[in-house]
């Protein structure tokens, strides 16, 4: 069984005896047979070596979740205790769970019977051995104020201290951690490299940290990889800071994951890709806080269902997608072709060029999952509707190089010698002949741009949906736009979408390097600029690190970034650089600060 069923929910008052008597007739814990629940206590270390933290909050209850090891191995339990204070005493709920090394001694433990909107502490023990302690909430309900979301994606061991991470955990007003993928990477040392580290600008600060030493691809990869990066303290702290909700992107896996493959994978060489999508999904579920995986009834699907919505009272209803894993038919890479999906638009919206091989039209969410989307947001009541998904969907023009004044001749001649180094040699006349046309950046085809026709129903769903934010990881930049859809009859407001920065994975400053980082985004909003019919580039950052703050009210969503200084050292400085604010019912920002 790919997703084996997690370590059961036991609530106060039952004896651990009793439940590990209840688990053993199940079958679930056929190891611990015949023996005594003290005497293991006794005979066994264990240690909470890679933190805690909490998930998928609902309004009546919550995913806890740690990894309790053991020198002696095996299969064991632990104890667990929610509170509504942080010293523990006052205590809600608490029972035991399994450390099974089948689920890689990972313990998840869906705690019900909460009280909505409510901030619990919770820890796990085993004997008089402590974990830390965790602060978690529920979901809201009934009239609510305020909410906020930190925002992440794109963090890269190897490349930088998690100096993000480690800002936004001095936060307390936190009510959940949105984190929008790439949350580890599959890359060994050496292995994702930009102009700047082959050209020695910048290093890869804590390779000898990395773990394992090479590209991952089996289950023991994976898992190895999860507890690297679960060792990072900076992460444990913003993880037990507040509930985390996440969703995957293609590193989880493999680079530029589809499907029914990745770019990063060689099919025989290392294995199938059935297999090593299976492993990375199944160390997913164990070392990430969420709810064991769904599948849509009747979908036919092989991936586990991640999409899901979140109500916070009737501020907001989030939504979670998956554009990676379910159904993502592969991208396109040839410049040419890109734009030619463009070319080929009929006057109805459909794009007959956006086709697979058999004739069939590419999928980006999937039947299944665009049915799903559109009754979660038709049937929101919520002032807001907040979607967190992925990559980009605003239409970013290829950059008109030839016509900017924001560059020397010498640093375009740079920029187009990097585009042939990265994308093959003639890619950069390809761009420029792309450019001239008001077409997309090839850059952003494995975005919403390169799925027209999935793109074109998405806009249509949005047009129905009540005061859409779209929230955007992928690209390791800033990102700020005015969503706009062209019609025969004029251009109709859709919503806004912002991109969150990386946590430590580089942005254009290691692309173009040596070239301006206020001109590479001034470049990009100038050629926006130029068609007022597409979405309007109102914020970009291209070169630092950082992290979104989401702060929602009735009477306005506020859009923070918050940079840090440097990845390279863990000593940091840290500033919020720059804020937005879109109100209700104009679709598009309104305040710039």
């Amino acid at each position: 069984m790919l997703f084996p069923l997690f370590a059961q929910v036991t609530q106060a008052g039952v004896s651990r005896r009793n439940v590990l008597r209840s688990l053993m007739a199940a079958g679930i814990i056929g190891s611990l047979v015949g023996r005594d629940a003290e005497a293991q206590t006794a005979s066994r270390t264990v240690t909470f070596d890679h933190g805690v933290t909490s998930g998928d909050p609902l309004a009546d209850r919550i995913i806890l979740w740690t990894r309790a090891t053991s020198a002696q191995g095996g299969d064991f339990y632990v104890t667990w205790e929610l509170a509504s204070d942080a010293n523990i005493t006052q205590i809600v709920a608490s029972g035991v769970a399994l450390s099974l090394a089948s689920r890689d001694n990972t313990v998840k433990v869906d705690v019900t019977g909460l009280r909505p909107g409510s901030t619990y502490y919770y820890r796990f023990s085993f004997g008089s051995t402590l974990s830390t302690v965790g602060r978690t909430k529920t979901l809201p309900e009934g009239a609510v104020s305020n909410v906020k979301f930190a925002v992440f994606s794109c963090a890269t061991l190897q490349k930088g201290y998690f100096n993000v991470y480690a800002e936004a955990a001095k936060r307390d007003d936190l009510d959940a951690v949105l984190h929008l993928g790439d949350y580890i990477y599959e890359y060994g040392p050496g292995g994702y490299v930009t102009p700047a580290l082959a050209a020695g600008v910048v290093k890869e600060v804590r390779a000898a940290e990395l773990q394992p030493q090479k590209e991952i691809i089996t289950l023991a990869d994976y898992r190895t990889r999860h507890a690297n990066y679960r060792s990072d303290r900076n992460l444990q702290a913003l993880a037990a800071k507040a509930p985390w909700i996440v969703v995957w992107d293609d590193h989880e896996s493999a680079n530029d994951t589809y499907r029914a493959g990745a770019d990063n994978h060689t099919e025989g060489k290392e294995g199938t890709w059935t297999d090593r999508r299976d492993a990375a999904l199944r160390a997913y579920f164990e070392w990430m806080p969420v709810r064991e995986p769904l599948f849509a009834a009747g979908s036919g699907e092989t991936v586990p269902r991640l999409y899901r919505a979140f109500d916070y009272g009737n501020l907001l209803r989030l939504v979670m997608l998956d554009t990676r894993m379910t159904s993502r038919d592969k991208q396109i890479t040839s410049p040419t072709q890109f734009i030619g999906l463009y070319q080929t638009a009929t006057a109805d919206g459909r794009f007959p060029a956006d086709v697979n091989a058999d004739g069939t039209q590419r999928q980006l969410l999937g039947t299944t999952q665009e049915v799903w989307l559109g009754d979660r947001l038709k049937t929101s009541q919520q002032t807001w509707q907040v979607i967190g998904q992925q990559i980009l969907y605003q239409w970013q023009p290829a950059p008109d190089l030839a016509n900017t004044k924001l560059l020397t001749d010498a640093q375009k001649a740079q920029i187009n010698g990097l585009i042939d180094q990265i994308f093959g040699a003639g890619a950069a006349q390809q761009f420029a002949a792309v450019a001239a046309l008001g077409g997309p950046n090839p850059e952003t085809s494995d975005s919403w741009v390169g799925y027209p026709s999935a793109r074109a129903r998405f806009a249509r769903t949005l047009l129905q949906a009540k005061n859409p934010v779209i929230l955007a990881g992928d690209t390791h930049n800033a990102w700020a736009a005015d969503l706009r859809l062209p019609t025969a009859t004029g251009v109709l407001p859709i919503g806004v979408e912002v991109g969150t920065p990386g946590v430590t994975s580089p942005g254009y400053e290691e692309i173009f390097v040596g070239v301006p980082p206020l001109a590479v985004a001034g470049i990009i909003q100038e050629s926006g600029a130029r068609n007022q019919a597409n979405d309007q580039l109102v914020y970009a950052d291209t070169s630092q690190r950082g992290y979104m703050l989401v702060d929602i009210t009735h009477e306005r969503v506020a859009i923070e970034w918050t940079y840090v200084n440097t990845v390279f050292s863990p000593t940091y400085t840290a500033s919020m650089q720059k804020r937005l604010e879109v109100k209700p019912g104009q679709k598009k920002f309104s305040t710039t600060v």
